[in-house]
């Protein structure tokens, strides 16, 4: 018998891609801990995951928004995900996966049904952020509310055996507002980069963003509060996402002044040392829903690791880590004047120890205490996993 065929087995399904951080980070710890791992996403393929790539399919966009507008849930589940799961993603009796990883909420109802074919072992559902306060605006509430609504009747489902998420905060949000056991937290930590804080140039401080380009999530007021700082600063911008948000934050009077870079993105595993040569992240997100109020974004980390000091609003889980370590200033408003005001007030001296202390800690804050933790966690239930009856907790609205 070829070696190989004793290894573990898991499946990580996750309807987002598979390349986003927190499957892709899950996909490396399985295999690295042994196990071949099948992937059922949309796209693209996981460079890491040895076992079977399966793909979901779609129906063309404008069936889509009808099923959005016109079907009840769970036909609109049946339609949109279940029925394009391929055949062979259900394995024979003898090879069931030994774990299962789940992404968000969209696969409950399918592994509701379909636990017992899949796997005795655990079922572990990575919630990310709070599920009930993903969605905003009248669009939201005409195609997608009622959808979520019916999704979250599952998150109680006694197929699943350990849910976990981004933070604390959104720990206790699940815990005390649906009833299910407080999901465990496995943060969204960068790998650990073997760097020391870059020099600090007093007449040249370099501030930084970086990441998704969102204008909902105070980009604007980070440029309306750098208008306002003193020439010893220069401002880095490193940003994905949507053209045409990019190009209205270019076209902010701050950009004109020259002391504005924008950065080309690098790979998730490149960015610690893309940024290395910054002194100071900006993370600044008014707390308009409750997953910002309780954001630990992955550029928080990869600023540790890139060893940046901190500036941060009153973010409680951001808040949370840089009272223990040292390695941040908060701003005590939610204003471009606070923001501005905390900004000019830094000193070279002051970000030397800021970046210090991010040195200190970057092991502490790493993807690889993150990997062990998770790994424990399904080595724990995989020692008593038992399959519960099928048949879900959710109505067929």
């Amino acid at each position: 018998m070829p070696a190989s065929s004793a290894r573990k087995r898991a499946l990580v399904a996750t309807y987002v891609p598979v390349t986003y951080s927190r499957p892709s980070r899950q996909v490396r710890w399985l295999e690295a801990a042994g196990y071949q791992v099948d992937v059922l996403s949309r796209e693209p393929d996981h460079p890491d995951a040895t076992g079977t790539a399966f793909r979901i399919g779609a129906p063309a966009l404008p069936l889509r928004l009808a099923a959005y507008a016109m079907l009840p849930s769970r036909l609109r589940h049946r339609y949109l995900l279940e029925s394009r799961i391929p055949d062979g993603v259900v394995p024979p009796l003898e090879a069931k996966y030994d774990v299962v990883v789940l992404h968000d909420l969209d696969f409950l109802p399918w592994v509701s049904k379909r636990r017992g074919e899949l796997t005795d072992g655990p079922v572990l559902v990575d919630l990310h952020e709070y599920f009930a306060s993903q969605g905003i605006g009248f669009v939201y509430r005409l195609l997608f509310a009622r959808y979520g609504r019916w999704l979250l009747g599952f998150i109680k489902d006694p197929a699943i055996t350990i849910r976990t998420t981004v933070a604390d905060g959104i720990a206790d949000l699940y815990a005390d507002r649906l009833g299910v056991p407080r999901p465990v937290v496995i943060r969204s930590a960068a790998r650990y980069a073997d760097l020391e804080p870059s020099p600090v140039d007093d007449a040249r401080i370099m501030l930084l963003h970086h990441g998704k380009a969102d204008l909902g999530r105070g980009q604007k007021l980070l440029l309306d509060a750098f208008h306002r700082l003193d020439d010893r600063f220069r401002l880095v911008l490193m940003l994905v996402g949507s053209d045409r948000e990019i190009s209205i934050l270019r076209g902010h009077p701050a950009v004109a002044s020259g002391r504005v870079e924008f950065r080309p993105p690098v790979t998730m595993v490149d960015v610690p040392g893309a940024i290395n040569d910054c002194d100071v992240e900006i993370i600044f997100f008014p707390p308009k829903t409750e997953n910002l109020l309780h954001a630990l974004p992955n550029k928080f980390f990869e600023a540790l690791q890139g060893r940046l000091g901190l500036v941060i609003g009153r973010s409680p889980e951001m808040l949370r880590i840089v009272d223990e370590i040292g390695n941040g200033v908060v701003v005590p408003d939610w204003t471009e004047d606070s923001l501005a005001a905390t900004l000019n007030g830094l000193g070279g001296d002051q970000v030397r120890e800021l970046k210090a202390a991010s040195h200190r800690a970057a092991g502490r804050y790493s993807d690889e205490r993150e990997g062990a933790a998770f790994l424990a966690l399904i080595q724990g239930a995989s020692t008593s996993a038992t399959v519960p009856e099928e048949g879900g907790c959710a109505s067929g609205l």
